[in-house]
């Protein structure tokens, strides 16, 4: 059987935001980088709706949270955060509707 090459990562302890109804929990997952998860109610429950893993070597976002992910070229697109921020500030996330 062979072995997994998964690249594990040291996560550390989740920081958690309430807003507007939206949890926003961010950790860093050494030594790729840091990652926020955005969680809504659906249905009643807590659920992960996108993830933005801004990694120093692929950095990317994942709408929904477990669609494959969708890369962020810093030399095309700018910088990973700015590209973040304008997804969420201009509701342009894709599958929304928008």
């Amino acid at each position: 059987m062979a072995e997994s090459t998964a690249p594990t990562f040291e996560v550390s302890e989740p920081i958690d935001v309430d807003l507007g109804g939206l949890r926003f929990s961010a950790t860093f997952r050494a030594p790729a980088g840091a990652t926020l998860r955005v969680s809504g109610s659906v249905d009643g429950e807590l659920v992960e709706v996108l993830r933005f893993d801004d990694f120093v070597a692929q950095p990317h976002y994942h709408v929904p949270a477990a669609a494959d992910a969708t890369m962020v070229d810093p030399d095309t697109d700018g910088a990973p955060l700015d590209v973040y921020l304008d997804l969420i500030g201009g509701h342009e996330l894709p599958g929304d509707g928008a």
